[in-house]
């Protein structure tokens, strides 16, 4: 990748550019899959505003709400910098965290030459907002997979699984 390309931006702004060439050239696709460095809530908004499903991995450290956050503005000042959030954002993994043994679906991925291979889902909704972004909290869904050697992995999706 080109290093003037090498930023988190940068490299949306060229995915995106990608979305945008894939459309243009009329390929036709249903669901909109990436790694967790795309999983910024403002790239988020930008493919659902364009009506793109997504299923995008966050990373561990992202912070989400249990419920709408219910931004509002300080009285002596309107800008966004003085928004304030009526309840407090919590990690995905401390999110994962607290449903660690109820709600779990067990999913037979395949089989395998040790028998079938079984996932745990869990899919959770849950609140992304941005401060730095100036948007709207937005709604998602939060898909928790585990793997009996492994934590898994946590996906943000903008449609119910």
């Amino acid at each position: 990748m080109p290093e003037d390309c090498q930023d988190d931006k940068k490299r949306a702004q060229l995915a995106l550019g990608l979305i945008d060439d894939a459309d243009d050239h009329g390929l036709e696709y249903a669901w909109t899959g990436m790694d967790a460095e795309f999983g910024a809530p403002w790239f988020l908004d930008t493919l659902d505003r364009r009506g793109k499903q997504f299923l995008i991995d966050v990373p561990s450290n992202a912070h989400v709400f249990k419920t709408n956050p219910l931004l509002s503005y300080c009285p002596k000042n309107f800008s966004t910098s003085k928004l304030r959030l009526s309840r407090k954002s919590l990690t995905v993994t401390d999110l994962r965290l607290l449903h660690s043994n109820r709600r779990w679906r067990r999913v037979e991925i395949r089989d395998s030459s040790k028998g079938p291979m079984i996932d745990e889902f869990l899919n959770k909704g849950i609140w992304f907002w941005e401060k730095k972004n100036g948007g709207k909290p937005a709604h998602r869904h939060l898909i928790i997979r585990r793997t009996p050697k492994e934590n898994g992995s946590l996906s943000v999706s903008n449609q119910q699984p």
